[in-house]
């Protein structure tokens, strides 16, 4: 989906595996700009907190794509709030609160 006005820009299916999402959310943007030529303009990619991981996000700032996906800070059954790969590299951006 294109972030600010939510138009359908590339669209998949596969099985749920239970990182399927994560996995093709690396692929499409790939297609993407292997289709528009677009092999040195950054990128970002808005996901929800369930993309709030750390192999995810170090895929994505190895490729030329800012993640823009929603802290996952809950608190854990222990009492401490779960950190997030989300750091002020992203969260100091205004385009990231607008994803």
């Amino acid at each position: 989906m294109e972030n600010r006005h939510g138009l359908v820009v590339e669209a998949g299916a596969s099985l749920a595996t239970g990182t399927t999402e994560r996995e093709t959310a690396l692929e499409l943007p790939g297609r993407r700009q292997a289709a528009h030529r677009m092999t040195t303009k950054r990128m970002t990619l808005g996901a929800d907190k369930a993309y709030d991981v750390v192999q995810f996000i170090h895929d994505l700032r190895r490729r030329p794509i800012t993640p823009h996906t929603a802290i996952d800070g809950h608190v854990t059954e222990t009492g401490t709030q779960r950190e997030t790969t989300i750091d002020r590299r992203t969260t100091r951006h205004v385009g990231h609160g607008i994803s």
